[in-house]
């Protein structure tokens, strides 16, 4: 969303068992009245594309909201706005849109979550040398502190438990 706030885009799962019924919910999810809707495809993938609006007190908005299958999953893409300011927006909301495919890029499906892992410190001492003794990286340091809500150079006593990324 802009810092004006004038417009926004969403991304969320659509409910349903065909992508008939998925765009079907999204509309009724969101109070929308349907203008348009056509069957697409974003890179390979099955789509609706639904143009849809709503009275909101003083202001008519307007939606731009692209309904994928992929898989037994239906993911809502919508684009947002005040029907005036639609048109300014609507390339920044198809450009995102169009771009939605499957992720395929090893190096980010093979990725490992970091773990969060409680260490007793064995000395007393600054929490910087106790991060030292447990092979915290020098570039990690104020992350993990501020992980464990203190500064660097706070004062720990020997059996205190402290949190480390792994």
């Amino acid at each position: 969303a802009p810092k004006e706030g004038n417009a926004l885009m969403t991304l969320s799962f659509a409910g349903g068992s065909t992508l008939q019924e998925a765009s079907s919910n999204v509309l009724k999810q969101y109070g929308l009245e349907l203008v348009d809707a056509q069957e697409i495809k974003v890179n390979g993938l099955n789509a609706i594309r639904l143009e849809a609006g709503q009275q909101q007190e003083e202001m008519i908005i307007k939606t731009l909201s692209y309904v994928i299958q992929q898989g037994d999953n239906f993911y809502n893409l919508m684009g947002i706005s005040a029907t005036g300011d639609f048109k300014s927006f609507e390339p920044t909301f198809l450009g995102s849109m169009n771009n939605f495919r499957t992720l395929t890029d090893p190096e980010k499906l093979n990725r490992q979550p970091e773990r969060i892992r409680l260490k007793t410190t064995g000395a007393n001492g600054t929490l910087e040398q106790a991060l030292k003794t447990f092979n915290v990286p020098e570039k990690r340091m104020e992350e993990v502190a501020l992980l464990n809500g203190m500064l660097l150079s706070d004062e720990l006593s020997k059996g205190t438990v402290i949190k480390v990324v792994e």
